[in-house]
């Protein structure tokens, strides 16, 4: 059974209203091993942000209720080694085997899902952080990347919560494709749409959120730390 699916949302009623597809793909991958040194890791990641000052010049959304959102896209939980505009006094998170397990697992789900879609492999980048909400916190609607540049958003969870994902219908938000949040849960969808968390009645819900991303929107974001993710010239693909 393959792990992508297409959404398509209401049928339009007349043939002036939208219609529409989104690529989604939902799989579950990691050790208990795995996921418990991830939620250590994002936690002690999370520790050196509550002293950090915030270099970058994005708005924070006052609707966001979890206070270091814009403090992790200043990092790069796979790999904080690398330069990023106005940044590099930072304190840089540590090195960490995590990291390099985590890079494997959305990469290799990364290419399954275009090889499910039958897409070419093109050069793109990643950029990742985390959200470790408590009780009575959510993530707030918002969307990603947008435009004619616009790729993919990833959301992994170690841990299972009370909460679920929502990718919105643009056009009719009465709609929407819902993701519950499960231990080892992979979800990735394009950027552009929208999307949400309800509120976690959980003490800590830890999910990592990445951003997939052609080489014109790496350059167009120099104060975020991407790394490469896919190189159809220089890295090997599925098989």
């Amino acid at each position: 059974m393959s792990n992508t699916e297409l959404w398509k949302p209401e049928k339009p009623r007349t043939p002036f209203a939208p219609d529409f597809l989104v690529q989604t793909y939902n799989a579950k991958h990691g050790s208990e091993d795995f996921k418990k040194r991830l939620i250590e890791y994002c936690l002690k990641c999370e520790k050196m942000l509550e002293s950090e000052e915030l270099v970058t010049d994005v708005v924070k959304n006052t609707d966001d209720p979890y206070a270091f959102t814009q403090h992790w896209k200043q990092h790069n939980l796979l790999d904080d080694s690398g330069d990023r505009l106005d940044g590099n006094h930072l304190e840089r998170f540590p090195k960490d085997n995590v990291q390099e397990e985590l890079f494997a697992i959305i990469r290799e789900h990364y290419l399954r899902f275009i090889y499910d879609l039958g897409y070419e492999r093109r050069k793109v980048y990643i950029h990742t952080w985390a959200n470790c909400l408590r009780s009575g916190q959510f993530v707030n609607k918002h969307c990603h990347v947008s435009g004619p540049n616009s790729y993919l958003a990833c959301t992994y969870y170690p841990q299972s919560s009370d909460t679920s994902l929502y990718l919105m219908n643009p056009y009719d938000e009465s709609e929407a494709k819902e993701f519950r949040t499960i231990s080892g849960g992979i979800v990735m969808w394009p950027s552009w749409v929208s999307h949400l968390t309800n509120k976690t009645n959980h003490n800590l819900r830890v999910s990592v959120a990445s951003d997939i991303v052609t080489e014109e929107t790496m350059i167009a974001n120099p104060w975020r730390p991407h790394i490469l993710l896919d190189d159809p010239a220089t890295m090997t693909g599925l098989h």
